[in-house]
Parts: structure tokens; C-alpha cells; sequence
């Protein structure tokens, strides 16, 4: 079994999607009603990450915490960078 550590340097290094994938990923969730009326429905933070750790969906209560203009400013980009984690400026281990 992995350790925290281990699954954390190993995700750092995830290639990311192509911009072509990660925008039909992104349109998936944009443009279903029912997920965005579920996921701002949630009280709490929501996040949807594809395979590669990229975000495609955040409910309206986690882009209001960010204070970010569109939802938009934050697809494709790593829940750490988002949050300016320091770890996720690594770029090797």
C-alpha cells in the first residue's frame, strides 16, 4: 500500500489533459443543468477533477471563496494551485 507521501509526489506529476480533452471535460459539466443545480445545491466546498488532478467543475460557494470573476479562471488548473499550495510549484522531486 502507497503512503500519503507517495501518492501525493506521484500526483504531483501527472501530465495534464490535452487542451481539447480538458475542454470537452469542462463543457460535460458546465452544460448539464442537473449537476450545477445539484452542486450549488451543497452547502460546502465542491471540486470535480479529472484522471490528471485538473479541475472541470466547482459549485458557485467554492468560486465565491476564491473571489476569481468566472469559474472559467480556474479549469484545467491543480486544486494546490489554485490554493497557491507551495508544493505545487515543484516541478521535480
Amino acid at each position: 500500500m502507497a503512503t500519503v507521501q507517495e501518492i501525493s509526489v506521484t500526483n504531483r506529476f501527472i501530465p495534464r489533459s490535452n487542451p481539447e480533452e480538458l475542454e470537452r471535460q469542462v463543457t460535460a459539466f458546465s452544460q448539464n443543468k442537473q449537476i450545477k443545480i445539484l452542486g450549488n445545491a451543497i452547502p460546502d466546498y465542491l471540486i470535480v477533477t479529472n484522471s490528471q488532478w485538473q479541475i472541470v467543475f466547482a459549485n458557485e460557494r467554492f468560486i465565491k471563496y476564491l473571489g476569481v470573476s468566472s469559474p472559467g479562471d480556474i479549469f484545467g488548473m491543480r486544486i494546490g494551485e489554485v490554493l497557491s499550495c507551495d508544493s505545487s510549484k515543484q516541478t521535480s522531486l
